[in-house]
């Protein structure tokens, strides 16, 4: 789809004259800067989610492609996105980690600050019921739980993680594309404003 393309389908969908679900897209940075507009004009909050499939792990990865550099309040709203998706596709009880390099909140490390910012409004009941977020969290830690008790990291989340959230779209697609490149990963990606979620072919 062409950026006419997309503010057509958009404009139909919130028009209510046409409520499709899947639309045709190829995500660059032209795309991103269109949705960061498009996210302006209806008062919402776009964002990309990635399911991923690998042997027997399923978990989703928020956001490669739209929100590159998040502000803290989008950072928040995408997760919320993300949680959407998970519910959406059938995950009840949604684990999100936080994405950093260390597992210690340091003020110095922007990825450490939104980790624990989402995990306090977590705590909080801000995300819902039955959903736990947790961060910062190293990625070993979020995905392995032998990595999580080597590193005494005992939590709901730790080990058990189903969604991977970055504070950088760039950290985000290179996971994406990274389990991608090894052939062993089937990837879904979506599309969601918060209150619907899209499928994107």
């Amino acid at each position: 789809m062409n950026k006419k393309e997309i503010i057509d389908f958009f404009d139909n969908f919130y028009s209510g004259e046409d409520k499709k679900y899947i639309l045709e897209l190829h995500f660059d940075l032209e795309t991103s800067k269109l949705f960061e507009s498009l996210s302006s004009q209806y008062k919402k909050t776009f964002s990309s989610v990635v399911k991923v499939e690998i042997e027997d792990r399923v978990f989703l990865v928020s956001d490669p492609y739209i929100n590159i550099p998040p502000s803290l309040k989008t950072f928040i709203k995408t997760v919320s996105n993300a949680i959407a998706v998970a519910k959406e596709i059938g995950i009840k009880q949604p684990k999100a980690a936080v994405l950093s390099a260390v597992e210690l909140v340091n003020l110095n490390m922007e990825s450490s600050v939104y980790g624990a910012v989402a995990e306090a409004m977590a705590k909080r009941g801000q995300f819902g019921k039955d959903v736990f977020v947790e961060g910062p969290l190293s990625m070993d830690v979020a995905l392995s739980e032998k990595a999580a008790k080597e590193k005494k990291v005992l939590t709901e989340v730790a080990g058990k993680a189903n969604i991977l959230l970055c504070h950088r779209g760039s950290i985000a697609r290179g996971i994406v594309e990274g389990l991608e490149f090894t052939g062993k990963a089937k990837v879904e990606k979506f599309l969601t404003d918060g209150s619907n979620v899209f499928k994107v072919i």
